[in-house]
């Protein structure tokens, strides 16, 4: 009962992702003229703030969606063990899962991701490309937020990875080294927060989102059939890279207003940029 707790009040971080679509136009507008004239780092706290203050601000609406993904998380977590031997044996008789994990698996590193994101600029300053380098600052800033937020839970609920004393589920242990940072996974964690703000920045280019989602998905699978982390972690690690990545992309697009003009002279939409 107590993980279940813990993980309704984890996934009431996530709000800022669905919920920031319904802030008030003129709260937001108020906020983005204020915070665009706000350092880089300052802007990552003030969102910081935002993600770990989430759970003030949820509405009835996201009840059933977090009870949701609190019941789902709690009942892999109950077979968890039961899933990672089924998957032992099955990777171990499909050598082509082991290998294709063991390459793929990377892309949730944070220095893969950085490379990653440092091609994004490099190849806007080259192209002159301003949607590749805006789409490289924010995917910074998303991997900043994901691995943040992975690491703090890592260090509170110290889980036992799997591939340690032989797969007993354990939380709370003493130590706090690899062995005991299993819950959740951070390289799925990051993966997916660096898929979904490519898949919002290009998602007028349909085949982008496909590729990255996919990726992204086959990443967090690795981390099971590496026998690095429990499904439930890399589950919770998807949502966590979705949420942080989709809250850095509302709030990107919350810098186009688009507003109705109904005087004596004209009617029609004007379409404003905040910088």
């Amino acid at each position: 009962m107590a993980i279940i707790v813990i993980i309704a009040l984890f996934f009431s971080l996530q709000v800022p992702a669905f919920c920031l679509g319904s802030e008030s136009v003129k709260e937001h507008k108020n906020n983005k003229l204020k915070n665009e004239k706000e350092p880089f780092f300052k802007e990552l706290i003030n969102e910081e703030l935002t993600i770990w203050t989430s759970p003030a601000r949820i509405r009835k609406k996201n009840f059933l969606f977090l009870a949701g993904l609190s019941l789902t998380t709690a009942f892999l977590i109950k077979n968890d063990e039961y899933i990672i031997k089924k998957t032992r044996d099955f990777t171990s008789s499909h050598s082509w899962i082991k290998d294709g994990g063991s390459l793929i698996t990377f892309l949730g590193s944070a220095p893969y991701d950085l490379v990653m994101i440092g091609g994004f600029y490099i190849g806007g300053l080259l192209f002159n490309d301003n949607r590749a380098k805006e789409t490289a600052a924010l995917s910074l800033r998303a991997l900043f937020h994901s691995i943040l937020v992975s690491q703090v839970f890592k260090l509170l609920l110290r889980r036992q990875r799997p591939d340690y004393d032989n797969g007993v589920d354990r939380w709370f242990n003493d130590g706090i080294g690899k062995a005991f940072r299993s819950f959740p996974s951070g390289h799925t964690a990051q993966i997916w927060s660096l898929a979904t703000v490519v898949s919002g920045m290009y998602r007028d280019k349909p085949v982008i989102p496909v590729i990255c989602y996919s990726l992204a998905v086959l990443a967090g699978l690795s981390r099971i059939t590496e026998n690095e982390h429990w499904a439930s972690d890399a589950l919770v690690g998807a949502v966590i890279g979705y949420s942080i990545g989709r809250f850095i992309i509302n709030k990107r697009n919350k810098r186009f207003m688009l507003s109705p003009i109904i005087n004596d002279q004209k009617t029609g939409l004007s379409l404003s940029f905040v910088f």
